[in-house]
């Protein structure tokens, strides 16, 4: 999900758009694909009896995530490195139905 985000940030700069990454790309790869879904009475937010499929991420699990992260200095910053110059390795843990998934070993 992390390169879809950073692939449509792209696409959007070469529409001639911005695409925010904390008030529109975190939030349509999340709440806003489970309202489109017409899901958002079951999915996409962390109210109570709702499900939770969750990833944890880890802002600093390449070489280039810390130095980046070092001069971000808000949130949008932060996601924006996230969803930019992340890749799977930044997925720490993963919940799935509010259970720790079985991790997969990663290969070097």
């Amino acid at each position: 999900m992390l390169q879809t985000l950073g692939e449509a940030y792209k696409v959007a700069m070469l529409k001639g758009c911005k695409l925010g990454a904390a008030e529109e790309a975190f939030y349509l790869a999340t709440p806003g694909n489970a309202k489109r879904l017409h899901l958002d009475d079951e999915i996409g937010n962390f109210e109570i009896e709702r499900w939770a499929d969750i990833v944890v991420l880890n802002p600093s699990a390449t070489a280039v995530l810390p130095a980046r992260q070092e001069l971000s200095t808000t949130l949008e910053e932060r996601l924006f490195a996230l969803m930019m110059l992340a890749d799977e390795r930044a997925v720490q843990v993963t919940y799935v139905a509010g259970q720790k998934a079985n991790t997969v070993e990663k290969v070097a």
